[in-house]
């Protein structure tokens, strides 16, 4: 039988002298143990934590807005658990990273930010330990079992999770065609706990919504639909009606846990959402199916500043072709990049949509080299190569069908920021998936789960690529995931929430932790 270990962290920063123990002057750390499972599916259900791990020793890193180290000490846990630890010196906007050693080794890795240390002042940080180059589950699931949901970071480190189908209908939409309904429910994640609890429902139950968190906190989440359908095969694997598309946006207030909903021109279902360096948020492509009727070449921009909740108003410039299921990253001059989801085969790869006061226009970006007309891919900025997108995943569409994933399903795009990009076959993909969750996380790119093959099967991979160009397998998920949220955390850790599984919709919650956390540590 598999078994769960139990593993979290308190951080508490407090005056030394304050708790009676020690002499050095100024605020220290206290730390006490929660929990944290290994070699095991995440449980669907909420349990009781499992016993902690015995660590050799902890060691605590208050890291600077710039990257510089403000302070870094190794101490023991005491009889109790815990561990005091003075002499750090005030700051502000700090990161906390913790690493446990067991063996000498950092096994265990969690971090908070921003921590404020302030001279005489008592200060509690809240960390969930995970183990390092693993998984680790959360301490409690989502309140009920969700796939396709929208997802985004908020200040501070929660992770808000919004929607997504909860219900199933088997042929409910016809032979082999399975129908989900959509739900309201939201959760929030907490870094502190490693907890997730449900917060103020949605006004209005919607899957596929993209979420984007906005320069003052408040989260945006837009269109999806009210009901789905999943077909295995060549075909489009979603079955949507027009009708169930959602053409209305919702804004979330995270200090008074409240949503505003408005309308929007046009539904909206698996579009892009990218936010501009000015705070507004593109909007581009969608639709329900590869073709004139079903697919856009619309776009829109969320206005932050149009009324107390915003206003969603139209481009005057289209897209250079209809888009879905297309990838879209912000390149370091501001500019958008539409990656693939062309529902022409013979249509550009690329295009460039330039913000203005005005609105924007978008322009077709020239490239050459070896380019992919991929669905469902993810796609990234490459850490420390801002003129480089590394895009991995994806089904290729050939105007026809949607091609099985094979594992050479992966590009590198070079030269982003000029007149004519270059694309390059990437590193092989360990197995084919596509719809996987991809994120920054750190100083990497994190790929996992997804579906395996065109007949829907849940992936358990995870792949991370490094700036060195290296893509490598790290790890498998505790149970498979598709069509599951997947965020990056304070300190580069990834939240991987819900999503389809082997046999249903999933509950449960993992975190992983990348090897690199473990750093170079003190010895």
């Amino acid at each position: 039988m598999r078994k769960l270990i139990g593993c979290g962290l308190v951080v508490a920063l407090a005056g030394m002298l304050a708790c009676g123990v020690g002499t050095e002057d100024g605020p220290g750390l206290q730390l006490a143990f929660a929990r944290q499972p290994l070699d095991a599916p995440c449980p669907e259900l909420p349990g009781e934590p499992g016993s902690a791990p015995v660590l050799d020793a902890v060691e605590l890193t208050l890291l600077r807005a710039d990257g510089t180290v403000h302070f870094r000490k190794r101490v023991s846990p005491g009889s109790d658990g815990k561990v005091r630890v003075g002499g750090i010196a005030a700051g502000e906007d700090l990161t906390l990273e913790v690493r446990g050693l067991v063996s000498g080794q950092v096994a265990w890795y969690g971090s908070a930010a921003p921590v404020n240390i302030r001279q005489g002042v008592d200060t509690t940080v809240g960390i969930f330990l995970a183990a390092v180059g693993d998984v680790s589950c959360a301490a409690r699931p989502l309140q009920a079992p969700r796939a396709f949901l929208a997802a985004a970071g908020l200040p501070g480190g929660r992770v808000l999770l919004a929607g997504g189908v909860d219900r199933l209908q088997a042929d409910g939409c016809g032979p082999g065609c399975d129908a989900w309904q959509a739900t309201a429910a939201v959760d929030m994640y907490d870094p502190a706990t490693g907890i997730i609890y449900p917060v103020a429902r949605l006004h209005t139950p919607r899957a596929l919504a993209s979420a984007t968190l906005m320069p003052d906190g408040r989260v945006l989440v837009v269109g999806g639909v009210r009901q789905l359908g999943l077909q295995a095969g060549s075909g489009m694997f979603l079955q949507v009606a027009p009708g169930d598309v959602l053409a209305s946006f919702e804004v979330y207030l995270p200090g008074p846990d409240v949503w505003i909903e408005k309308t929007m021109p046009q539904g909206m279902v698996l579009h892009s959402a990218s936010l501009l360096p000015d705070g507004r948020v593109l909007l581009a492509g969608g639709g329900t199916a590869p073709d004139e009727e079903h697919a856009s070449n619309f776009a829109y921009l969320y206005d932050p500043g149009l009324g107390s909740a915003g206003e969603v108003v139209k481009v005057t410039s289209a897209m250079a072709t209809r888009r879905l299921g297309h990838a879209a990253v912000v390149t370091a001059a501001g500019k958008v990049l539409l990656i693939g989801g062309a529902i022409y085969p013979t249509a550009p790869p690329l295009e460039e949509f330039t913000p203005s006061a005005e609105g924007g226009v978008f322009l077709e970006k020239l490239s050459s080299g070896l380019p992919a007309n991929l669905m469902f891919a993810g796609a990234a900025i490459i850490p420390l190569r801002p003129d480089e997108v590394f895009v991995a995943g994806g089904r290729v569409y050939d105007g026809q069908v949607l091609q099985p994933p094979v594992t050479g399903n992966s590009r590198l795009i070079r030269r982003i920021s000029s007149d004519d990009a270059e694309w390059q076959e990437g590193p092989a993909l360990a197995s084919p998936r596509w719809l996987a969750g991809m994120v920054t996380a750190g100083r990497e790119l994190v790929l996992a789960g997804g579906f395996g093959d065109e007949q829907l099967t849940p992936s358990r991979e995870i792949e991370v690529f490094d700036p060195q160009g290296e893509l490598a397998a790290a790890g498998q998920t505790s149970v498979e995931r598709a069509g599951h949220a997947a965020v990056p955390l304070v300190g580069g850790q990834v939240l991987l929430a819900g999503g389809l599984g082997p046999q249903d919709v999933l509950r449960s919650a993992e975190l992983f932790t990348p090897a690199a956390l473990a750093g170079e540590s003190e010895q």
